[in-house]
């Protein structure tokens, strides 16, 4: 039986620095193709964000984008002498996975505790579900704290970013993941999210069955996205999240939360998949083929 296909249009980094709030808010009064963000509470532009939404966005689904990689740390154990955060995810991933460190994981769970109670105590925003800045909730042990603190605040829906192989039926864009490291991001993170799947199920948890954006990470534009739609419809899935990083340079920055953030924020690809986002053509494809957006509170 052909399902209709349901699509989670979701933009991350909402609220990390003004660039990226601004364009997310800005798709969304243009009635872009976007139903769902993620907001992050150590962000720059955090407050601005919060403001916004609450003003002019309530009806766009909100995830809280746990991050534990860049910018302040919101505890001090997992700081270095700036307040910021000292570790990245392949840091993690050795001192947990490889070393054992349970210490590490305890101050892990602090500081992302932090977060959940900024976000849904607080600040009473309506959080709908967790995902993890560079999918960090993915990593053994910081998956389970993340499931852990969800069940204790109530939040029901967790990202696991699940991706099938697919072809987008350009050379250009079907040779540049095995060009780029994106082909081993993308089976490393496959490997992880089964593990998380089962994980999460178990604790009753529900996940998205599928999640395009890992494979194409920083090249969705509106051919690639295009491509996704095609294969989830092709092989007749039910729910599926896309993930776009839109982003335009913004004069209201006048601090980034690191030196990376500040290159990959102002990068033409964030202006290319903002326009991805607004393009008629896309919008088009959708309303032919009867494609319904959600997020994770209305699917």
């Amino acid at each position: 039986m052909k399902k209709n296909l349901k699509v989670i249009f979701h933009c991350d980094d909402f609220g990390h620095n003004f660039g990226f709030t601004k364009t997310i808010a800005e798709i969304y009064r243009a009635r872009g193709i976007v139903s769902s963000a993620s907001i992050t509470v150590n962000g720059t532009a955090y407050e601005y964000a919060k403001t916004i939404y609450r003003k002019e966005m309530k009806g766009l689904g909100l995830g809280l984008h746990i991050n534990i990689t860049d910018g302040k740390a919101m505890t001090v154990s997992l700081a270095d002498s700036q307040g910021n955060y000292k570790r990245r995810f392949q840091h993690y991933f050795f001192e947990i996975c490889v070393l054992g460190n349970r210490k590490l994981l305890s101050m892990i769970e602090r500081d992302i505790e932090k977060q959940f109670v900024k976000a849904l105590v607080t600040d009473r925003l309506p959080i709908d579900h967790v995902n993890g800045h560079d999918h960090i909730h993915l990593i053994s042990g910081i998956s389970e704290i993340v499931i852990k603190l969800a069940r204790k605040y109530r939040v029901k829906n967790i990202r696991i970013p699940k991706e099938p192989y697919f072809l987008v039926g350009e050379w250009k864009h079907d040779l540049a993941p095995f060009l780029n490291k994106n082909l081993i991001k993308f089976m490393l993170l496959n490997f992880f999210a089964g593990r998380m799947i089962k994980i999460a199920k178990k604790a009753g948890f529900y996940a998205s069955g599928c999640v395009y954006g890992v494979l194409h990470t920083d090249h969705m534009d509106s051919i690639v996205i295009r491509a996704c739609l095609k294969d989830a419809i092709k092989k007749n899935m039910g729910l599926i999240e896309i993930i776009s990083h839109p982003a335009v340079k913004d004069t209201q920055d006048k601090e980034y939360t690191s030196d990376f953030f500040r290159w990959y924020t102002t990068k033409k690809t964030r202006v290319i998949e903002k326009k991805a986002l607004l393009s008629l053509e896309l919008r088009d494809f959708i309303n032919r083929h009867g494609v319904r957006l959600v997020s994770y509170r209305s699917r």
